[in-house]
């Protein structure tokens, strides 16, 4: 198998750590526009995405189009579209390619990381991630891994193609495994992922698919380290949204 590749975050404390308030980057002026929607990013609720209409259901200052659930009033403690061109806000090792509204990570026969780091204790934190599958290595188990680990416990919702037999999400959980069987995973293709934990429920999703497993945890409150793993496939993400889901 080859060397993996990780996105490593560590919950951060504002919405500032991704640039919600200033979603164009700290260096664009007040009326960069970037999805020519009319709406300067400054004032826009959802920067990267054209919304004209600005429309926000739940009144959490995240656009319907941007958040991972507009109809609940859930903490967005994070988002990046990716729209700062520097990337001031990431570490890189290995040959990520930064693009306008994109990273994309190294061929899929090599390894490398892209790191941000703060800490945050959430009761139930959610990590959705929109990417595309740029290269499969189809003779291989190729897969794309999101993590969310904390001292209490490891979990992980995976999308795994197998060359000699069908492609699956798997949630791996309290030690426990849940499988449901995908369309063959392919390049070209984009998807969104959601991944949520809790003390009490850790549920995997894509689409209409959905795995949910119950972990043995006792904490009130977790602290976990969110990764996304990759092994045998090249991607581009597009979006990481990472929030604390409504109680």
């Amino acid at each position: 198998m080859a060397p993996r590749v990780a996105l490593v975050l560590v919950l951060g404390g504002c919405s500032q750590i991704f640039g919600l308030d200033r979603p164009a980057g700290p260096d664009a002026p007040p009326d960069t526009d970037t999805d020519f929607d009319s709406w300067p990013d400054a004032k826009d609720n959802c920067a990267g995405i054209t919304n004209r209409g600005q429309e926000d259901d739940d009144k959490d200052g995240v656009g319907n189009v941007c958040d991972p659930r507009p109809g609940e009033f859930d903490l967005v403690v994070a988002q990046d579209l990716f729209l700062d061109a520097a990337g001031t806000a990431w570490t890189t090792l290995g040959t990520w390619t930064k693009k306008p509204g994109a990273w994309q990570s190294p061929p899929s026969a090599d390894g490398g990381s892209l790191i941000y780091g703060t800490q945050l204790r959430l009761t139930k934190p959610a990590i959705q991630v929109g990417f595309t599958i740029d290269d499969i290595d189809a003779n291989a188990q190729a897969e794309i891994q999101i993590h969310l680990d904390d001292t209490v416990g490891v979990s992980d919702c995976t999308l795994r193609h197998e060359p000699n037999s069908g492609d699956t999400m798997l949630l791996h959980a309290a030690g426990m495994t849940g499988t449901n069987n995908l369309s063959a995973l392919g390049s070209g293709t984009s998807y969104v992922t959601t991944f949520s934990r809790s003390i009490d429920v850790t549920k995997c999703s894509l689409g209409d698919l959905e795995s949910i497993q119950i972990p043995n945890d006792t904490a009130d409150e977790l602290t976990p380290l969110v990764r996304i793993v990759l092994d045998d496939m090249q991607v581009t993400i597009h979006h990481v949204t990472i929030y604390q889901v409504k109680l």
